[in-house]
């Protein structure tokens, strides 16, 4: 079977919907990458971590926003989120090898494909995948539909990462939270004896 588009396979895939979500995992690792700082002792370990949960948090918020009606996501353990009804997710590495994390279906995906089709061919899990360069940078982001039996690619749309078409097509700016201001006074180690009041103003 020849490898398809995804909306070839599945018309509730849009290929616009498809881009925005490869903008966020693109954008967020492009800021994840910024203050990586390699001589301050950051690791590649904890680039990934930070990128994976940035990118959550953020089709997260984008869902909880309600600027667009196609997307939905749960904070869920096991992070899933949904293009137009269709379970989705994303993982690092290239399109032909997903890794076994990537590979297990929720509970949400096998009602989906049980209740659509038999054929796992016509009914794949879908996933984005993110292939990095050895210096963190993205290379390539790929719409996958794969077959859970082997992982085997049966549909693929490559995003076209330095397309500025796709690169502004949603304000993906967040507000960054802001730690709250505490005072000097009240910030000081109390000396041995010392009682202090409700303002942090010591009262010997």
């Amino acid at each position: 079977m020849p490898t398809l588009l995804p909306w070839g396979l599945n018309q509730r895939l849009h290929k616009d919907s498809i881009e925005v979500i490869a903008k966020i995992i693109i954008d967020t690792r492009l800021e994840a990458l910024a203050s990586h700082d390699v001589d301050a002792g950051d690791s590649s370990w904890g680039l990934g971590c930070r990128s994976y949960d940035r990118t959550k948090n953020r089709i997260i918020m984008l869902a909880e926003k309600g600027e667009v009606d196609w997307l939905e996501a749960k904070r869920n353990a096991q992070f899933r989120f949904s293009i137009n009804g269709v379970p989705c997710g994303f993982y690092r590495g290239e399109a032909e090898n997903p890794n076994q994390r990537t590979m297990r279906r929720t509970n949400d995906e096998l009602q989906q494909g049980s209740l659509i089709f038999e054929d796992e061919v016509l009914s794949p899990i879908w996933r984005f995948a993110v292939y990095t360069a050895d210096t963190g940078e993205v290379v390539q982001v790929s719409f996958v539909g794969l077959t859970g039996e082997d992982g085997k690619v049966v549909s693929r749309y490559d995003v076209p990462a330095n397309d500025e078409h796709v690169l502004t097509r949603i304000d993906t700016h967040y507000e960054e939270e802001q730690p709250a201001e505490v005072s000097r006074t009240a910030a000081r180690r109390r000396k041995d004896g010392e009682q202090v009041d409700a303002k942090g103003s010591s009262k010997t």
